[in-house]
């Protein structure tokens, strides 16, 4: 093949359908269907549900979003959060972003041994550094302090790393806490889908709030049925993703927890924490941040 006919040969690209079912794989893993798996055919309709409330909006709200303002790498979210709301809360935003993928970590610490043992390191930085990367995107508007803006001469945001790695090691603790490892996985993986859930409840307002403060803005799509479409989609995203975030504080009867008062003390602090970090961070903010990263 000449490298002119090879020049000619389309690009294959990932459809509509392909990238809706990554989604899904992410969002619909494995882990949890043992557990679901009691439920019988009734888990369909929490699936439907789950469609309906989650899958639905944040597919379409996020759509409008990525194609009004598009991200042009990691960070999307921090990018229409701070649009609608302002830097604060989009900082507030990303981070979440980022701790409940730092959170989720020990969770899967036999994944990671097993990435490492075939050598798939390339996967394993992947899905470390990406999250860190998206949170770093927040330096370019001095949002972090000098120590974490440093990057090596691949780009990789280093001490970001350093940092993620400290607060695993830290929440690994837990496993020594719970009556045994499902509950400790538990209680982990609830504490990071609050904190998501509150981004979730961020993106859906700014969306919202963008169709007025910014109707000018051209987006290739949006959400149909006008400002009403919009309420509608966001609306339903808000309602399920608060009804989501109070289920949440129940633990499953399923699994072994150990003592509700700790279960409930755990998530309330680890939210309060994790939600307040940003904010006093922003709180000592100075001007020569957004220098040091110019």
């Amino acid at each position: 093949m000449t490298g002119e006919t090879a020049e000619l040969k389309p690009k294959r690209t990932l459809g509509v359908f392909t990238l809706a079912m990554m989604n899904v794989a992410v969002i619909c893993t494995l882990r949890g269907l043992p557990m679901m798996a009691e439920e019988g055919f009734s888990l369909i309709f929490y699936y439907l549900v789950t469609v309906l409330v989650f899958l639905i909006p944040v597919s379409l709200i996020s759509a409008e979003l990525a194609t009004g303002w598009p991200p042009h790498g990691p960070g999307g979210v921090y990018i229409w959060v701070r649009e609608a709301f302002g830097e604060r809360l989009g900082f507030v935003a990303i981070w979440l972003q980022w701790i409940q993928n730092v959170i989720w970590f020990p969770t899967v610490l036999s994944f990671i041994a097993f990435f490492v043992a075939l050598g798939s390191l390339g996967e394993l930085s992947t899905w470390i550094v990406g999250p860190s990367k998206g949170l770093y995107t927040t330096a370019e508007d001095g949002h972090l302090p000098p120590f974490l803006q440093y990057v090596n001469r691949e780009g990789v945001p280093t001490h970001i790393l350093i940092v993620q790695g400290g607060i695993v090691t830290v929440l690994a603790f837990i496993f020594l806490l719970m009556p045994n490892v499902s509950s400790s996985y538990w209680i982990l993986s609830a504490l990071c889908v609050l904190l998501y859930l509150i981004m979730y409840i961020l993106l859906y307002c700014s969306a919202i709030r963008l169709r007025y403060s910014r109707p000018d803005v051209i987006r290739a799509y949006r959400v149909p049925l006008g400002n009403f479409g919009m309420w509608l989609v966001g609306g339903v995203g808000i309602l399920g993703a608060m009804f989501a975030f109070a289920v949440g504080f129940f633990p499953p009867s399923q699994i072994e927890t150990g003592s509700v008062f700790f279960y409930e003390a755990f998530l309330v602090i680890g939210i309060l924490v994790m939600c307040a970090a940003p904010i006093i961070i922003g709180l000592f903010r100075k001007p020569a941040w957004a220098v040091l990263s110019s």
